[in-house]
């Protein structure tokens, strides 16, 4: 029977009991590398989120609060801990309102990518993300919602951590380069803007880290809504909501209203059409 390298994982998290989302990704986290097994980088949190964690870890590193911008410092600082205090060989991180598919959770697909890889040379799979829109079964296609995707398993050594060279801003890059390959055996759910009030919270907190624009605009633009169903059996186990009936587009004019200037404006047609 082949030996499984040594993996660990990371999350970093800030306020996600407040949201609705922590015990749903610390269990996603725990079945996938087990109890003890994974590091948080809790960012300031002050919604008792720090009470929970050692139900599922003892390795918490505590930031100061207010470090979003600086997400790609924190997980060089997350790298060197896996690698120097947990002997990390392979990594395994999620975002705080992200859950791997029953595939990953419950069926060991992250395992079997991960010898795969060490045979085939691959250090570093693709992970497809479905992002759930309005509701946490349905995804949306439409407006580049399904094109996205992270390397969200990758080899861990002190060259390729050495290698990361992270710097401040919305929507870089978040792992080292590595010889990846994209892979569909093991999805992600992005549930994140999977109810209105989400898309909501996530519209305000892109917008006061300016982001502005097309990039902005998307996440509350329904327009041309095309919406699949999440079957049942893809869920995790310890995460199964009711599927319900398609959700129907929401209105989100009174939020852009509210923002002002930055909706779709005459400084968006400025900088977008030919």
């Amino acid at each position: 029977m082949n030996k499984y390298p040594r993996i660990v994982g990371y999350l970093q998290l800030h306020n996600e009991l407040e949201q609705g989302n922590l015990r749903r990704v610390l269990i996603n986290m725990a079945k996938i590398v087990g109890h003890d097994q994974f590091v948080i980088y809790d960012d300031g949190s002050t919604d008792d989120s720090q009470l929970i964690y050692p139900e599922f870890t003892s390795h918490v590193i505590h930031g100061k609060g207010g470090e979003f911008t600086n997400e790609l410092f924190i997980k060089k600082r997350l790298m060197q801990y896996a690698l120097e205090e947990m002997g990390a060989e392979w990594v395994v991180w999620e975002d705080g309102d992200c859950i791997f598919d029953a595939q990953g959770t419950d069926h060991f697909a992250i395992q079997d990518l991960i010898l795969r890889g060490e045979v085939e040379g691959v250090y570093g799979w693709g992970t497809h993300w479905k992002n759930c829109y309005l509701h946490p079964r349905w995804y949306r296609v439409d407006n580049q919602f399904n094109d996205f995707g992270q390397v969200n398993i990758f080899k861990l050594t002190k060259q390729v951590y050495e290698s990361f060279q992270p710097s401040t801003g919305l929507h870089q890059k978040q792992t080292p380069d590595v010889p990846m390959r994209d892979q569909d055996e093991v999805e992600i759910f992005h549930l994140g803007f999977a109810s209105p009030k989400a898309i909501e919270a996530k519209y305000r907190m892109y917008h006061a880290h300016g982001q502005r624009h097309w990039a902005l605009e998307r996440i509350i633009h329904t327009g041309g809504l095309d919406l699949r169903l999440i079957p049942e059996e893809c869920m995790p186990f310890h995460y199964r909501p009711e599927a319900g009936a398609r959700p129907d587009p929401v209105d989100f004019g009174w939020l852009k209203k509210e923002l002002p200037p930055w909706g779709l404006d005459e400084q968006w047609i400025e900088d977008y059409l030919p």
